[in-house]
């Protein structure tokens, strides 16, 4: 979850500089402050969502996977008498 958050705030500082370095005619439209506001903060969310499951799945994909081989591989050496 700590991952998620750090990328989360570095997303935030990114999208904040890029909306700052748009010439004022950018926002000359129809789009109000809240609903760019809710936009960002709905997708930040489903970012953040996948971010952290996507990582400590991972995490845990590899951990078990690096149980099973090693422990495979300690059973195929246990028979080997050679």
């Amino acid at each position: 979850m700590y991952a998620s958050e750090r990328q989360l705030a570095r997303l935030r500082f990114a999208f904040l500089e890029a909306v700052l370095s748009q010439d004022v005619g950018a926002f000359d439209t129809d789009l109000s402050s809240g609903k760019i506001i809710t936009g960002v903060t709905n997708h930040m969310s489903i970012i953040q969502d996948a971010i952290g499951e996507k990582v400590r799945a991972y995490i845990f994909d590899q951990f078990l996977f690096n149980l099973l081989s090693e422990k495979q591989n300690y059973g195929a050496n246990i028979y080997n008498l050679s």
